[in-house]
């Protein structure tokens, strides 16, 4: 009687670490999953800033030099490595300006040999610096 009692409380331990490493994956995971969608967030808004203040400006020099600053008064976190604009197209016939922004982020428990990841947004906004014509 007694060692199928032992059996018992055995089992249930084992159990009980199986069901705690599985939590304890999920958790690993899901911090993962935060990290990458809060990165992505950033990154979505420094690429419309970046855009915006680049369409407000008259000309294309202007214009980059805007975005640059734009995207230099952001202070990134520690597992945020990198954010630079890669490509930038100012074109007054379409009248629009767009950005396209890179972030490297470093992930707080890496996945299958992933230790960094890259994010890349693109935002377009209309060109509103152009002076009326008279």
């Amino acid at each position: 009687m007694q060692a199928c009692s032992s059996r018992r409380k055995g089992s249930s331990i084992v159990e009980t670490l199986a069901s705690l490493m599985l939590i304890i994956a999920i958790a690993v995971a899901a911090l993962d999953l935060i990290m990458l969608i809060s990165a992505s967030q950033i990154n979505e808004h420094l690429a419309e800033n970046a855009a915006r203040a680049a369409s407000s400006q008259i000309c294309e020099l202007d214009s980059r030099a805007a975005a640059a600053t734009s995207l230099m008064s952001y202070h990134p976190s520690s597992n945020i490595s990198n954010v630079e604009m890669i490509d930038f197209k100012y074109d007054p016939g379409a009248e629009t300006v767009r950005v396209v922004t890179s972030m490297a982020i470093e992930l707080p428990v890496p996945i299958v040999k992933t230790k960094f990841v890259n994010l890349r947004a693109d935002a377009v906004q209309p060109i509103v610096g152009i002076p009326a014509p008279f």
